[in-house]
């Protein structure tokens, strides 16, 4: 199994860490730091969350169990039901090589590594910590998710949060996966609660609009005329965690000229598997005009596509399939850099290996990758993220 035993001491003021691995990377692709955990990025964006995966025994509560529950399914039952055990079997199950006998960080360049905090959450549990870069725990949240919703049935999900986003005044919004998103103070108090079927990521914008993926399963009839699907959605709150929006990522994509790239689509189970997204603030709207204000890059695992969606017109603008060009399969966690570029973790695009690539929109050309280091070859089965750091630096968690 695989061992996330190993604290981590890097990067930014108040940043999300993933656990497991890392690299910390100079622009050459140089390693400056390796195998530790890690942190989150300046604007307080949110990693990956792979979740500690040691091999614990199965009454304890965290990511260590091989199934899914069915929370975030809304009101379906019977044959539905047993046709959506398919769909909640994703391929989580976290431990498949062998755990290095090393804990904690082994190698720390404290002249390179982007000093400040760590927000840091894994799978351990509901809850999420403030550390210093020497690994000291600074300040601690937490919350049973039976002290928001005690309905909710006990399974893998309802155990940890799987991402977080924290604000400068100390608040945090945490997720639990499939079911909801709730906003804590700094001494752990519940400001409210939203029961959406939450999912994967939350982004939040400058005027504090909060940005999340969420699912619902229904029998769609021009999918499918009797099975459920999970349909993914981006769902906006207000700060109070009202909902104000919701836009169905299905009908972006039909709506759009890249509609093809859907061809190949299961018309069961999990449609897109959306695993990320990113808010455009507009400041690289001079760069193209699909970087306006509001657009949103959205990444669908299960199309090896990557798409700009433009709410106000509820379609898909720009979009690339991995699959197509080679390029990438089953993505995760793409960004907009400050040159204008996408960062990406490819995590099954070459010879059954990863990568992280630095690629240009336009031309799709490739200008930066990074396939390992020191002879250790990037491997990220599920999951993986990347962040380019304010000092140049790449970080890379798989």
């Amino acid at each position: 199994m695989i061992s996330t035993r190993r604290l981590v001491l890097v990067m930014v003021s108040l940043l999300v860490a993933a656990s497991t691995a890392f690299w910390l990377l100079r622009p050459s692709g140089d390693a400056l730091l390796s195998k530790g955990a890690a942190p989150l990025d300046p604007a307080l964006e949110l990693l990956t969350i792979l979740g500690d995966v040691a091999n614990r025994p199965r009454n304890l509560p965290g990511r260590w169990r091989e199934a899914r529950g069915d929370e975030g399914l809304g009101q379906i039952s019977g044959k539905e039901m047993e046709e959506l055990s398919e769909i909640m079997t994703l391929p989580y199950l976290q431990g498949y090589k062998e755990a290095p006998a090393k804990d904690n960080i082994t190698k720390h360049d404290e002249g390179r590594a982007y000093d400040g905090v760590n927000l840091y959450t894994s799978g351990h549990a509901p809850e999420a910590f403030l550390m210093d870069m020497k690994g000291n725990v600074l300040h601690r949240w937490r919350m049973n998710i039976d002290e928001v919703w005690p309905e909710v049935p006990r399974t893998i999900h309802s155990t940890f949060w799987r991402r977080v986003h924290g604000y400068p005044n100390g608040d945090l919004l945490a997720i639990w996966e499939g079911i909801g998103m709730v906003k804590l103070d700094r001494f752990s108090r519940l400001q409210w609660a939203y029961r959406g079927g939450c999912h994967h990521q939350a982004f939040v914008t400058g005027d504090g609009a909060i940005y999340v993926l969420a699912r619902r399963a229904s029998v769609i009839s021009r999918i499918h005329p009797v099975r459920p699907v999970l349909e993914d959605f981006i769902s906006i709150l207000d700060p109070n965690g009202r909902l104000v929006d919701e836009y169905s990522l299905l009908e972006c994509m039909e709506n759009s000229e890249y509609n093809h790239l859907m061809r190949g689509m299961r018309r069961r189970g999990d449609l897109f598997h959306t695993n990320s997204l990113y808010v455009f603030d507009g400041s690289k709207s001079d760069m193209s005009p699909y970087f306006k204000k509001g657009n949103v890059l959205v990444s669908f695992l299960k199309l090896d596509t990557i798409a700009i969606i433009d709410l106000n017109k509820k379609k898909a603008v720009w979009a690339k399939s991995g699959g197509v060009t080679r390029m990438w399969r089953r993505q995760h966690d793409p960004v907009l850099l400050d040159n204008g570029r996408f960062l990406l973790f490819d995590n099954v695009g070459e010879n059954g290996t990863s990568k992280v690539i630095e690629f240009d929109p336009g031309d799709m050309k490739v200008v930066w990758q990074f396939t390992g280091a020191a002879g250790d070859t990037l491997y990220s089965m599920t999951c993986g993220t990347s962040r380019r750091l304010p000092n140049g630096n790449t970080l890379v968690t798989e």
